[in-house]
Order: structure tokens, then sequence, then C-alpha cells
């Protein structure tokens, strides 16, 4: 894939879990973000991490849900209104 593609692939991604969180109306764990999107977690949790250090996205650790992995499955949310 050329960098382009990359780059407008991820810019796509972005806007798609951005559409997903709002239209959801409540905090989405990774693994509901992947499933509802049909991509892989760790792809979708790399896309999440890139949103959240952008200050796009807030997270937290949930509350004892645990990933198949067996981590505690972070919950992202969008920032409230300004």
């Amino acid at each position: 894939m050329s960098r382009r593609a990359a780059s407008a692939d991820g810019a796509s991604r972005r806007n798609q879990i951005l559409a997903t969180l709002k239209a959801a109306g409540r905090p989405l764990r990774t693994g509901e973000i992947a499933q509802t999107l049909g991509i892989d977690r760790k792809v979708a949790t790399a896309a999440l991490a890139r949103l959240f250090h952008e200050g796009a996205i807030q997270r937290s650790k949930s509350g004892g849900q645990k990933a198949q992995s067996g981590q505690k499955e972070r919950i992202w949310r969008l920032p409230p209104p300004k």
C-alpha cells in the first residue's frame, strides 16, 4: 500500500471511529468499536490511540470488564462539547 493510500485509509478509519462514537451516544469499549467497524481489535486499538493523542477522544479503563486477552479493556468517549 502506498503512503498516500495508507494516509487516506487512516483518515477514513478516523472518521469512522468518530462517527461510531457519536452514533452510539455512549462510551464504547475497544472491542465494540472493532466489531462495529469490522476491523481487527489491534487495528482499532492503534487508531484509537492516535485519536486519543490528538485529543479527539477520551479514554478510561473499564470497571472490571476484560477483553479476551485477559487485560482490562479501555472505554472510549467523545470529549464533552465546549
